[in-house]
């Protein structure tokens, strides 16, 4: 006859299912927490006359971040007479590791990018500035937690 798994759990490592699942639940508890504790954020703005690369998170020399990055177009892209702002976002010696080339884009349009930034790598949102009557401004927020094994 075959047994329950919440019998076999009790016989074989003298645990009730309740039990476990509160371990389970408990231990899960406190990883999320020590996440959320170790939590870093940042948000600016980047206008069409930026240039070159901007730091917008410092590294962590200790832990792999999970990212989630939002960006808010803030004035729409336009070539004009002459070229739209373009923006990567990426990481130290890795510029475009979540968007390489983001040049288009309605005003009040909303993105969305996420990834894992590297221990000891920055964030870096790096930009060619618009030429001529080009266009094109952005927003980012970004909440980094840390990868938690």
């Amino acid at each position: 006859m075959a047994q329950s798994f919440a019998a076999w759990l009790q016989n074989r490592f003298g645990v009730t299912l309740p039990q476990l699942l509160s371990s389970i639940l408990t231990t899960a508890g406190a990883r999320v927490t020590r996440g959320f504790a170790n939590a870093a954020t940042a948000a600016t703005g980047y206008a069409k006359t930026t240039a070159g690369a901007q730091a917008l998170l410092a590294a962590d020399n200790f832990n792999d971040r999970d990212v989630l990055i939002t960006v808010s177009v803030t004035e729409a892209f336009a070539a004009g007479n002459g070229a739209a702002t373009s923006f990567d976002i990426g990481e130290t010696s890795t510029t475009t590791k979540f968007k390489s080339g983001l040049n288009t884009g309605a005003l009040g349009a909303q993105l969305v990018y996420v990834g894992t930034l590297s221990a000891g790598k920055a964030l870096l949102v790096t930009a060619t500035a618009a030429t001529g009557t080009g266009t094109g401004a952005i927003s980012i927020t970004v909440v980094a937690l840390p990868v938690v094994s």
